[in-house]
């Protein structure tokens, strides 16, 4: 019995040694893992973020879309309504006569001089209303 009570000490001493291994195994293993769950609730709020700024720039994106959608109706209405003036009820009458001229095949000088358009302007009337020299 003596040598059991001479080891007991030892045996309670490595039992507790052992005992002691393992809670520090299971405090890094712990440790570890909260490491990586601050890092993934990182993440979470990082994507949190971008979610959000994604979110915002959708609905600004949204409310940019639908602003050019009311623009373009509004110019395809006043494109609409513009089709159905004659060009004779909105083109001043002396470039109605000019164009005639032109038509007729006069020159860009006399249009000039005859309505006192800039050479520019006379010289744009003739060609688009001559085509080759001869009368469109």
């Amino acid at each position: 019995m003596d040598n059991i009570t001479a080891v007991m000490p030892w045996v309670f001493a490595a039992g507790s040694l052992v005992v002691v291994s393992v809670m520090l195994l299971v405090l890094r293993r712990n440790l570890t893992l909260q490491n990586k769950m601050r890092g993934l609730e990182q993440r979470f709020i990082e994507q949190g973020d971008l979610f959000h700024a994604h979110t915002t720039a959708m609905k600004g994106m949204e409310q940019s879309l639908k602003q050019v959608k009311s623009e373009l109706q509004q110019a395809q209405s006043r494109l609409q309504r513009a089709e159905q003036v004659a060009p004779e009820q909105t083109t001043p009458p002396v470039y109605r006569q000019a164009i005639n001229l032109a038509m007729e095949g006069h020159n860009a000088k006399e249009l000039s001089e005859r309505f006192g358009l800039s050479r520019g302007e006379a010289d744009l009337l003739v060609s688009f209303h001559q085509i080759g020299g001869q009368a469109a």
